[in-house]
């Protein structure tokens, strides 16, 4: 028995680091792609103002990549819980039923999510199925933003999944999340407290 608890430790640990890594990934891709946004944005100004000509295809070109900008992170902001949170309720309850609270929260956004992907899923299938392109000057495929969009949910599907295992499975107390505002308030106190 001990080693098969152990062995669902290492399990888990394992599917834990994958799922990181993915998301790191993830996030690296987003950070690179907002990175390529200004710069093309900031060209097709200065290419509109100066020479009064714009970059073809640049309109379908942002709306894709602002697709794998925002949906490539989601599995990355849910495991730093850094998605906006309206918490006036839950931090008033005891640390035990706050537990089960934080529980019913992840499993009402994991059936969304879940629903969410399988649709998503459809989408994609069938706009790579058809081929399905931007209407513009140039020819710009809609199902790689699609695509985005599927991992980028089944990212935050994985975070939740790991929620709930630890809520379920930890004896400790559900910490109070707070903004990340509110963390780097507070790592600056603790600093400054140190220091004086």
């Amino acid at each position: 028995m001990i080693i098969d608890v152990i062995g669902g430790k290492m399990k888990m640990k394992i599917l834990k680091s994958i799922a990181a890594g993915i998301s790191f990934g993830a996030v690296e891709i987003s950070g690179w792609i907002a990175l390529l946004l200004t710069c093309l944005v900031s060209l097709d100004v200065i290419l509109r103002y100066i020479f009064k000509q714009s970059i073809p295809g640049s309109m379908e070109i942002t709306q894709a990549l602002m697709t794998f900008m925002v949906y490539l992170v989601l599995g990355a902001v849910q495991e730093k819980k850094d998605h906006i949170r309206i918490d006036f309720f839950i931090e008033r309850i005891s640390p035990r039923v706050r537990k089960y609270w934080e529980v019913v929260i992840c499993m009402v956004g994991l059936a969304f999510l879940s629903f969410l992907l399988v649709h998503v899923w459809e989408s994609f299938y069938s706009s790579l199925e058809m081929k399905e392109y931007y209407g513009g000057m140039i020819r710009i495929p809609i199902y790689p933003a699609r695509g985005a969009i599927f991992i980028g949910v089944g990212l935050m599907i994985v975070a939740l999944l790991q929620d709930i295992v630890w809520l379920l499975a930890s004896k400790e107390k559900v910490p109070i999340i707070t903004s990340s505002e509110q963390r780097e308030i507070e790592e600056a106190i603790q600093k400054a407290e140190t220091k004086g």
